[in-house]
Order: structure tokens, then C-alpha cells, then sequence
């Protein structure tokens, strides 16, 4: 479902990915670990267009992100992007939910705005989905009187009303409280058990051993290691993977 060839991303003189190579199949959740500052962060944005890469290619399918194929090079075309955009979900550490929305009128937004369905049907899909995690209880309060876990449920049904193919998470439970991560998680988790696939960067740990199906561990804009959760985390072959884990599992 998802291709990135030789990806490579600097910020001014910075380089943050050098060389990103990966593939991640229909139904998977690949899970992104590393230190702070590896480029977990930076190759989600770039997988949904949110960053341009200075170079490589990243495909959607068989479709280059972004363009389309002409005589042998991928042209950049801005409807593409924003089309293929709508087929990628992507839940951020922050909630970005509009204060003045409820929490109904925030998973609307997207089906009237940019799928321009028409009210009565985008509220049937925003119900159906503030169900799916939850909270349709709370469809009718505003973001300031959830809890922070509430809210990052109240995006993630925001983008899962889009119908993506594949949903993003970049560290989705780090902005909040510990108690409140739980319920997150097994939004999450549940996702998985429904065939979701899934691009997770986070620290997490448990979630990655338990739910991944992937593993791949980052650092300094390289991938140093991957595989399955129990060849990664039991097995670690990078001697820098190593000492990774044993300073996060030991902590």
C-alpha cells in the first residue's frame, strides 16, 4: 500500500532523513521507534505530503505521491496530492480540533468541506464514528470540556469518517496524560483487529510488542533495524538498537 524509496529530507543545512527505505503492505501496522530528533516525525509528514523531500520517491499504491508519471519522471501535480491525501488519515501528538466546533461538528468538517457531502449524511457517517471510539455520548460537547484523551479520540474518528486507506499516528498519546492513554490505545488497537492499515510512531512500547507487525527502529535519519516486535525487542541485532531498548525498558 505504501513504497518509499531513497528518501531523503534536510531543514536548512540539517539532514533529518538519509535515505529512507520502506514498504508497508495492506493491513499492517509497521510501528516507528527511536530516540527524539531520529525522523520518525519528519518521514510521517513526508508520507502524506506534508513535507516535500529534498529527493526519493514515496508511492501510494502504485502511484507516485504527489504526481504522475510522465516520461519516466514524476511530475508534481496538487490535485493528486489533495486526492490521495483524502485516502490518508493522519492523527497528530496534538489534537488540532476546532475550539468552537463540537465534537460532532469537528468529524463533520472534512465530509462537507472537502468530500462535500451534504449535512444530513456527513452527521450520520460522524455519529457511526464518534461511536466506533467511544464517545457518542460526548458528540455534542466542545473540545475545552473533554479530556485530552477524549479529544485525540475525537481525532482520530475525525480522520477514520474520511475513510483512509491507511491512518498515520504520530505519537498520539504523548501529549497526554498517563491515565488517559489507555483508552487511546485501544481505539488503536482495535483498528488493527479490523484490518486498519497503520503507520505508528510512538514510545509505547507494549503497544509496539503487542499490536505491531512490524518493527522499525530509527535513529539520526537512518533505519538501523527492523522486523517483527519479538525479533526486534528480544533480538536486537544493531548494537544501537540495543541500548535503545535497554535504557526504555529498564526505565
Amino acid at each position: 500500500m505504501l513504497k518509499v524509496k531513497e528518501l531523503h529530507k534536510s531543514f536548512g543545512t540539517l539532514p533529518v532523513l538519509k535515505g529512507i527505505n520502506l514498504e508497508v503492505e495492506k493491513g499492517e501496522v509497521l510501528v516507528v521507534i527511536g530516540p527524539s530528533g531520529s525522523g520518525k516525525s519528519t518521514l510521517l509528514r513526508c508520507l502524506n505530503g506534508l513535507e516535500i523531500p529534498d529527493s526519493g520517491e514515496v508511492y501510494i499504491g502504485k502511484e507516485p505521491l504527489g504526481g504522475t508519471v510522465i516520461a519516466g519522471s514524476i511530475v508534481p501535480k496538487d490535485r493528486i496530492l489533495n486526492k490521495q491525501r483524502a485516502k490518508i488519515g493522519m492523527v497528530f501528538q496534538r489534537f488540532n480540533l476546532f475550539s468552537h466546533l463540537t465534537a460532532l461538528e469537528n468529524v463533520m468538517e472534512g465530509l462537507i468541506t472537502v468530500k462535500k457531502l451534504k449535512r444530513a449524511e456527513a452527521k450520520k457517517i460522524a455519529l457511526k464514528e464518534l461511536e466506533h471510539v467511544g464517545l457518542l455520548d460526548r458528540a455534542d460537547y466542545y473540545p475545552a470540556k473533554l479530556s485530552g484523551g477524549q479529544q485525540q479520540r475525537v481525532a482520530i474518528a475525525r480522520s477514520l469518517a474520511m475513510q483512509p486507506d491507511i491512518m498515520l499516528f504520530d505519537e498520539p498519546t504523548s501529549a497526554l496524560d498517563p491515565e488517559l492513554v489507555g483508552d487511546v490505545l485501544s481505539v488503536m488497537k482495535n483498528l488493527a483487529r479490523e484490518g486498519m492499515t497503520m503507520v505508528v510512531v510512538t514510545h509505547e512500547m507494549g503497544f509496539a510488542r503487542e499490536v505491531g507487525t512490524r518493527v522499525v527502529f530509527m535513529d539520526h535519519g537512518r533505519i538501523l533495524e527492523e522486523g517483527k516486535p519479538e525479533e526486534v525487542f528480544y533480538k536486537p541485532q544493531n548494537n544501537r538498537t540495543k541500548e535503545f531498548l535497554n535504557k526504555i525498558l529498564s526505565a
